[in-house]
């Protein structure tokens, strides 16, 4: 019934040939039985979950992210993040049918996040989708490929892998610093046992030399030393001072072996602490280079920004002078379509003047 209101101007179906209203491509029928916007959002996801994207530690999200225009914050349909967690790619999806509306709905989201890429799809196959790059002050380039797309998107630069190289290096010097702080450690309670073995020595010369003096205050004395030794072995069996002579000799080879393992440790740590000089030289170098390569980046995309804005100035001087030309021809046209005129007006004044003096 909705057919019959179509004058046969109006432009027809691309499916099925019917009339259609000239906002659409497609006729009712066609449209109702068409994609919807779930199933192109869905293909969207999953073309952006393709390993070419995945591998290159690019991560799809739909529906979630909102976006900041004005006081609104609307959220886009598909949305794809780099390996920073940076925005990369926003996806406005509509069902299958629609070209009148939802491009420049992308380019507000491109021009409010400063994106430099957008996708404009209404159909589930890639190769139907529209590529936008942001050209910055509300300029767009919509004559881009897929596989230019992804070419550009996918492709290796070599900031991102310095990046990554950095980051590696901030990994291993917090773990060389751990190491160090626990060498450290290690050290310190080395030297705090070596002490209290020091103290415990030094303790057990002093018992020595109480046993000593006592020996010769008894040898002086004329007392029978075999046997006062003998009770003061005893003595010394039941107070146990044997075991700590034979415990201060242990003690005197362990501080040695402590000795060495101090040793040990300092040269250890001197080692670490060339790495971390030599981890962090290398961390100033590649964070230079990085800053370096992000000048000369940005400075290529002004370049490249004022090389198009030219290029669009003279097309439209172009254009001005093509119309100007059209004017000054269509003039000189009408000059002589008017000069013509007067010709023909002047050779028939000129017969009726013969004609007058030939009658008188």
């Amino acid at each position: 019934m909705e057919l019959e209101n179509y004058s046969d101007s109006q432009p027809r179906c691309l499916r099925c040939g019917r009339k259609r209203k000239p906002q659409y491509e497609l006729c009712g029928k066609c449209y109702k039985d068409g994609e919807t916007e779930d199933k192109v959002m869905e293909a969207v996801f999953n073309y952006f979950s393709e390993p070419k994207f995945r591998e290159n530690g690019f991560s799809p999200k739909k529906d979630e992210h909102c976006i900041r225009i004005g006081v609104y914050t609307p959220r886009p349909d598909v949305v794809l993040f780099d390996r920073q967690g940076n925005l990369a790619v926003v996806a406005e999806c509509k069902r299958g049918g629609i070209t009148n509306y939802g491009i420049e709905q992308l380019w507000s989201y491109l021009t409010a996040s400063d994106v430099q890429f957008g996708v404009f799809a209404n159909s589930t196959e890639p190769d139907e989708w529209i590529f936008f790059e942001n050209l910055r002050r509300y300029h767009f380039k919509d004559d881009i490929s897929r596989s230019q797309f992804e070419a550009e998107i996918v492709a290796d630069r070599p900031i991102e892998s310095l990046r990554e190289e950095k980051d590696r290096l901030d990994r291993e010097i917090t773990e060389i610093r751990t190491r160090l702080d626990r060498k450290s450690g290690e050290i310190k309670h080395s030297r705090e046992r070596l002490d209290d073995l020091n103290q415990e020595i030094e303790q057990m010369k002093d018992q020595r030399s109480q046993v000593k003096e006592k020996v010769d205050l008894l040898r002086n004395e004329g007392i029978d030393l075999k046997g006062e030794i003998t009770r003061l072995k005893g003595e010394i069996i039941q107070n146990s001072k044997r075991a700590k002579v034979v415990k201060g000799l242990k003690l005197e080879s362990t501080r040695d072996s402590l000795r060495k393992t101090i040793d040990l440790l300092s040269i250890e740590k001197d080692q670490v602490r060339n790495e971390i000089g030599a981890k962090e030289q290398q961390y100033t170098c590649l964070s230079q280079e990085v800053n370096l390569l992000e000048e000369n980046r940005d400075e290529l995309k002004r370049r490249e920004n004022k090389i198009k804005y030219e290029q669009k100035t003279l097309q439209r001087e172009k254009e001005i002078w093509r119309e100007r030309q059209k004017k000054r021809e269509k003039s000189e046209a009408d000059l002589k379509r008017s000069i013509s005129r007067k010709i023909r007006r002047i050779r028939d004044i000129d017969r009726l003047s013969k004609l007058v003096v030939v009658q008188v």
